[in-house]
């Protein structure tokens, strides 16, 4: 498998990898500082990077909350990616 890239997750690339998640629980509390970190600019990419977001055409494995909150910011961020979206 291909290393993690840096990539533009864009609300609506996140709405879609989000329909092939399995819906694991969430933590609205981590959802709400991550998209707080996104909003005031302090979003590092960097610090996720051992754990990327996980994503293939049938299913997403790692980054949910990551991805809910690009959702509830509802602008692009940079988040490492690995997969084949």
């Amino acid at each position: 498998m291909d290393g993690p890239v840096l990539r533009r997750v864009t609300p609506d690339d996140a709405r879609a990898w989000l329909a092939r998640s399995r819906q694991s629980r969430l933590v609205r509390s981590r959802v709400d500082e991550f998209a707080r970190r996104m909003r005031n600019g302090d979003w590092d990419p960097d610090r996720h990077y051992r754990q990327p977001i996980s994503v293939s055409p049938n299913r997403l494995s790692n980054g949910n909350h990551r991805l809910h909150a690009v959702v509830k910011y509802g602008e692009p961020a940079l988040m490492w990616v690995r997969g084949d979206p």
